[in-house]
This record gives C-alpha cells, sequence and structure tokens, in this order.
C-alpha cells in the first residue's frame, strides 16, 4: 500500500513538473512593469559597426519609456550566427528574442528541441497587435505540432516566380518585358540579347539553375529534398519533383538555353559564372522587388516579369520570423517588445534607419534616402515593415501592391504543415549529396537531360527518395485531418 502511495505521489509530481516545463498558461506569465529589465534580441548580418552603438543606445531609451525595458541588439557575421546561438542554448545560458528561418537557426528543430518558448499565451494576452497585424494563416503556418514558437515578419505573405530584366538593356534592345508571360517569351527576349550582343551570355543562372520555375509546394521542408506538391494541389499526393515530367521538361529548355550559348559554359562549376549581371536572371518575386534589386555599385535598374500565379506557401511565413528563447527570464516583457515592433513606427523607423539628420534624410515624398557609411540594418528581419517609412529605391505604392498580392494569392492546402524528418534523417542526408552531384548540371543545361536525369532518379531511389516521401505523405495526411 505504502510503495503504491509514493508511485501516486512520483506521478503526480512528474505530471505537475512537466505541466511547469511546458508552454504556459495566461496565469503562469507574469510581469512587474514597475522593474526595470534588459532584453537581447540576436539577428544575423554583416559585422556590427561603431554607429550599432549608438543606435541601440537611442533603442533603449525609446523602449524604456514604452515598456521600461533597456535593449541591446547584437548582430552575428552570417556565418556564426546559427552556431554562437546553438552554443548559447546547449549551455542554458539566459537570452531573449532570437531571429529564425527555416533555414538559417532552423526554427522546427529547435522548437522541437524546447529551445525556443511556445507563445500562444504570451500571443493572447500581451501580443494583440502582433494578432491584429497578421493574418491568421500566415500566422499560423510557422506552428510546430500545432504550437506557435515564432512570428513571421509582416512584409509580403506569397510569393510569385519569374525574370528580372537589366533595364539599361532591356531598352538598348528594344523589348516590352510587359509582353512577357511565359518561358517561351523570355526564350524569345534572350534569342534577342544573344543578337544584338553576341558576346553576352545573356542569362546569369546559379548552380541551382532555373529549377525555382517550378514552383511546386516542397512539403519535406527543402526543395532539395525529395517530395512535393503541385501549386494547384488536386490529389494531396506527395511525389518526387526530379522524377515529374515538368522536372524534364524545364531541363529540356535550360539544356537548349545553353547550346544557344544564352548560359555560361562554366555556370555548373561557378556558381553565377561571372561577377557581371547578365541580361536576365530568375527571382522569386513580389510588387516591387525589380525596385529594391536596385544595384547601386553598378548603377543598374531592374524590371521584373512574373510567371506564375501568387502563391502562400509555409516557406513564405518561415523565411524570416522571431522567436523567444525558453532560458528568458522575462518572457512578458519580450513579447511586449515584440508588440512593439508589429505597432509602433517611430521605433521600427529608428531600428531600420537610424537616426534622421545623421544615418538618413527625408525626400520630398517623405522616403528614406539612407547616407553611405552610416548605419542601416535589414527591415525584412523586424516586424511590421508595412507601417515604416519606405526608402527612395521603392514605389511609393510598394505596400498598397502588396496588399493586393497578398489578398489575389493561392494559400496552398500545406500551409502550416512541418514535416518531422526524425524517422528519415539519413536518407535525406544521402539524397542531398546526391542531388548536389546533379542539381547543378542538369539545372543548368551543361549536360543532356535526358541521359543525365534517368541516372539522377536511379541514384535517389538508392538513396532513400521514396522512403522520404512515404514518411511525408503519411504526416501529411495526419496533418489534413486537423485542417
Amino acid at each position: 500500500m505504502l510503495k503504491k502511495l509514493v508511485s501516486v505521489l512520483l506521478i503526480m509530481v512528474m505530471l505537475f513538473s512537466l505541466a511547469a516545463c511546458g508552454g504556459g498558461s495566461s496565469n503562469e506569465f507574469t510581469d512587474d512593469e514597475s522593474k526595470e529589465v534588459e532584453l537581447t534580441y540576436f539577428y544575423p548580418g554583416g559585422l556590427e559597426t561603431a554607429n550599432e552603438e549608438r543606435i541601440n543606445e537611442k533603442l533603449s531609451e525609446y523602449v524604456k519609456d514604452k515598456i521600461n525595458a533597456k535593449v541591446k541588439f547584437h548582430r552575428f557575421d552570417w556565418n556564426a550566427y546559427q552556431q554562437k546561438i546553438s552554443t548559447m542554448a546547449a549551455s542554458g545560458e539566459a537570452f531573449d528574442i532570437v531571429f529564425t528561418t527555416s533555414w538559417c537557426l532552423p526554427y522546427i528543430q529547435n522548437a522541437q528541441k524546447g529551445v525556443f518558448l511556445e507563445l500562444d499565451d504570451l500571443l493572447k494576452d500581451y501580443g494583440k497587435d502582433i494578432l491584429s497585424a497578421l493574418d491568421p494563416d500566415f500566422l499560423a503556418a510557422s506552428k510546430v505540432d500545432g504550437i506557435q514558437y515564432t512570428i513571421p515578419v509582416k512584409k509580403e505573405t506569397a510569393h510569385s516566380v519569374g525574370f528580372l530584366f537589366r533595364e539599361d538593356l532591356v531598352n538598348k534592345y528594344g523589348i516590352d518585358v510587359s509582353s512577357i508571360k511565359t518561358l517561351e517569351d523570355v526564350e524569345n527576349a534572350l534569342k534577342i540579347a544573344k543578337e544584338k550582343d553576341p558576346d553576352l551570355y545573356p542569362l546569369q543562372v546559379g548552380k541551382e539553375g532555373l529549377t525555382s520555375l517550378l514552383d511546386f509546394s516542397y512539403v519535406t521542408g527543402s526543395n532539395t529534398t525529395p517530395g512535393a506538391l503541385y501549386a494547384e494541389n488536386n490529389d494531396n499526393k506527395i511525389f518526387n519533383q526530379y522524377a515529374s515530367k515538368e522536372y524534364m521538361e524545364l531541363a529540356k529548355t535550360v539544356r537548349r538555353f545553353y547550346e544557344n550559348k544564352y548560359i555560361r559554359p562554366d555556370a555548373a562549376t561557378s556558381g553565377t559564372g561571372s561577377t557581371d549581371v547578365a541580361f536576365a536572371q530568375v527571382a522569386m518575386l513580389k510588387p516591387g522587388k525589380d525596385k529594391e534589386s536596385y544595384d547601386s555599385s553598378r548603377g543598374y535598374s531592374y524590371i521584373q516579369a512574373d510567371l506564375t500565379k501568387p502563391m502562400m506557401v509555409t516557406g513564405d511565413a518561415t523565411g524570416a520570423m522571431a522567436a523567444i528563447s525558453a532560458t528568458c527570464k522575462n518572457p512578458v516583457r519580450a513579447m511586449k517588445l515584440l508588440n512593439l515592433l508589429y505597432s509602433d513606427k517611430d521605433l521600427l523607423n529608428l531600428l531600420y534607419y537610424g537616426e534622421e539628420g545623421v544615418d538618413y534624410t527625408l525626400d520630398e515624398e517623405d522616403r528614406v534616402v539612407k547616407k553611405a557609411g552610416m548605419y542601416s540594418a535589414s527591415g525584412w528581419m523586424f516586424g511590421n515593415q508595412m507601417i515604416a517609412k519606405l526608402t527612395n529605391l521603392e514605389d511609393p505604392s510598394k505596400w498598397e501592391k502588396i496588399e493586393k498580392f497578398n489578398d489575389e494569392a493561392i494559400v496552398h492546402d500545406s500551409v502550416g504543415f512541418s514535416f518531422d524528418q526524425t524517422n528519415v534523417s539519413t536518407e535525406i542526408a544521402t539524397c542531398a549529396n546526391v542531388v548536389a552531384e546533379y542539381q547543378a548540371i542538369v539545372g543548368t543545361g551543361v549536360q543532356d537531360p535526358e541521359e543525365t536525369i534517368p541516372a539522377f532518379l536511379e541514384k535517389l531511389e538508392t538513396a532513400g527518395a521514396q522512403k522520404i516521401i512515404d514518411e511525408a505523405q503519411k504526416q501529411y495526411d495526419e496533418f489534413l485531418k486537423t485542417k
């Protein structure tokens, strides 16, 4: 009897402990705002400059007046960021807010490992401006196992795929970019460019080639891992994108581009093939992408041509997010800071651009003109971009056009699905090696796809591609039952 009583008590203690360690309820999170706290916010980028200390002081002054908290934004070099944060988390070091994505400090793995705090209750009680600013589908897209661990930056909620064309060469060749709607139209433009400038390789491609034109939903977590759904998603059947007829047809087109000398002969081994900027390049697009892509060092401006309709997939919501560390000592105040970043335009302008008159001036349209060599941060990493000022390099109507773009986008059925790779991690790693071997030579056209792709598919099958797809299908079918 005594043993049974002890066992029951032990079970009750364990259950209580697990509840306390899990996502907090609104009763568990408390905050005394009369007490000043210090918050840290880590994000990747270039090396910090002297200007950042000055702006951090200004940001702290501003935030202290709002929520009685000092804040320090720490920027780590891109190459070091993930390792530094992972080391801090592994050692149990206390820190507050971090930048995370699907590809940098991967949010799914870190959420599942307990690195990030559950945010549902914090959002409900202290993130009302965030909830008001973000589309519910967009916010929910980054949930892991039904729990919100991250908050996406508010910007475009969808994407299209197409090309950017150098405006000076467009004018030189007399090409009407507004008439370019298909890959065949792009091919005609490349033909004209080659005829006008025979020594130019008019199409600039990276090692992945033009595969991003296949606008699938890559539900296995990466566009290089076998497992995709069509944009139309008629049957919810996951397939191997490399075995699709669309991949073969695109590869044949790229091969023709290569043979016609539209693509540099060394494209498969040198990435872009050259530091020169060619006539055309494939790109993920949104309204105003061409304006944002202005190359100030060369003076090149661009015109974009969208080839696909706007679509929202999970990746659109997971490309720039904030998470609160599980070691955060002041989670309520951290959420209050994040809430400010979605509602306070003055705070955002200071964070994005620095001090007016010191780091930037305003033009006659109230747009930011940055001063060379002064403070500047990447606005796409933080908060609600759509309430901050635009720069003089952006379309004054950018946000109105993006709102329309967002409203018209297809919301893919897979939005919010997060693939647990645990059971197929070995197969994913092995397939990644196979893709690395073949992707560039197929995607840039340097080899005949009708000879190369069958060998590619055979190696993928041996590496376990079908096992990955079967596991993804099983998980996806379960996910659909919850929608």
